[in-house]
């Protein structure tokens, strides 16, 4: 019994899609390819594409030239704004969660869910830098900026839950009661304003 088991685990070991034979390995070379800077990508996008926002729609993509070549800058720019503006409502109570998950689960929902993740990323910057430090995140440690209100497991877990959405989207769940029970954790804690630098 027990070799039969000792057997199979070393089959599953090989059977394993990482597994290379050690004369493979050796002569494998690995190359890494850097990313491209952001002037590089905007300087692409341009000769490629034309000329537009390019920088605008690397915000809400990332560094991401081959995804931002896709998308009209234009609707990028509208669609972060009017997630921007919804998330505001949503949490000043203007705005129907409810109605809002089914409008947002109707159309563009990968895209709407970066521009949220990317506002609460800035939320957490925000709340850890102050508003006058630059966007990207330090190598030392973050106190809290004097005076503003963050309740940080509660942001990273809305966080984790729209990253969670995003890689659920694949699959048959109910989007648009995820995406409200998303909307109504964003109303339950305040945050400090956080305004696009």
């Amino acid at each position: 019994m027990r070799s039969s088991r000792r057997w199979r685990s070393r089959r599953r070991a090989r059977c394993s899609r990482w597994w290379l034979p050690a004369t493979i390995v050796s002569r494998c070379q690995r190359i890494r390819i850097r990313q491209p800077s952001r002037a590089q990508s905007v300087a692409w996008l341009t000769a490629t594409h034309g000329a537009a926002e390019w920088p605008a729609v690397l915000d809400v993509v990332g560094e991401a030239p081959f995804n931002a070549a896709v998308l009209d800058p234009a609707a990028v720019s509208r669609l972060d704004s009017e997630v921007r503006r919804t998330v505001a409502e949503v949490r000043a109570g203007s705005a129907d969660p409810v109605a809002v998950a089914e409008r947002w689960s109707r159309a563009e929902l990968p895209l709407r869910l970066t521009c949220l993740e990317n506002w609460l990323t800035e939320c957490i910057r925000g709340a850890l830098t102050g508003p006058k430090q630059p966007r990207e995140m330090r190598d030392r440690a973050h106190p809290a900026a004097a005076g503003s209100v963050f309740n940080s497991r509660a942001l990273y877990q809305l966080l984790d839950g729209v990253r969670e959405l995003k890689g659920a989207l694949s699959t048959p769940i109910n989007r648009s009661l995820a995406l409200e029970s998303l909307l109504r954790s964003l109303g339950s804690f305040g945050l400090a304003s956080t305004e696009r630098r």
